[in-house]
């Protein structure tokens, strides 16, 4: 276990456990593809990414916390641009503080 400084933001979907299992695999799929998309164009290096049904957490580690604050920042405003143009909304939180960064989970997944 590792101790570091991290930034990390929470995203939280509204309105997914309304729609049907189908509709919940497409959407999820389509979010993380566009998490991805997001994270590569505000250049977040090795980020954490932890999937939670209808939302996730990331984690990245800070190297400049103004710099680093503000690619929080970009990442949900440009995620906001597209739950615009789809029609959605999301809840989201920006902390930044220390974190235990674990190897696995607690099945020892990596």
């Amino acid at each position: 276990m590792e101790n570091k400084c991290l930034f990390i933001v929470n995203i939280d979907l509204v309105g997914y456990s309304t729609k049907t299992e189908p509709e919940q695999c497409i959407f999820a799929e389509e979010f993380h593809k566009i998490v991805r998309e997001i994270l590569s164009k505000i250049n977040i290096q090795d980020p954490i990414i932890i999937p939670t049904g209808d939302g996730i957490f990331l984690g990245y580690e800070n190297n400049d916390p103004v710099k680093d604050y503000l690619k929080a920042i970009d990442f949900i405003f440009e995620l906001k641009i597209w739950a615009n143009k789809n029609d959605l909304k999301f809840r989201s939180a920006i902390h930044y503080g220390p974190a235990n960064v674990l190897e696995s989970d607690i099945n020892r997944n990596k």
